[in-house]
């Protein structure tokens, strides 16, 4: 929070992993970046595929599910044609 005070930061790149407290610290990210009015342009998913225990398997579907609704939500997801939702 402080460096976006400081210096002039014109869009912010968040990076995660499809893990479930990635995905809140993602939506923190994104409102302190919009408290600041420095504008999100992009959430990466830093690891597309991982191995678990087979004891501690999650539905990642319904995790992605959750991220693209509250993206969508902040106007960040794009869809098929190119075109950001509002």
């Amino acid at each position: 929070l402080t460096l976006t005070q400081r210096l002039n930061i014109t869009a912010a790149v968040i990076v995660t992993t499809p893990q479930e407290l990635s995905f809140a610290d993602v939506v923190r990210g994104v409102e302190m970046f919009d408290s600041v009015n420095v504008p999100c342009v992009a959430v990466v998913e830093n690891m597309a595929y991982y191995e678990v225990d087979p004891a501690e398997q999650f539905d990642t579907a319904q995790l992605e599910k959750a991220m693209e609704g509250a993206l969508a939500e902040k106007g960040l997801l794009e869809n098929k044609n190119g075109e950001t939702s509002d």
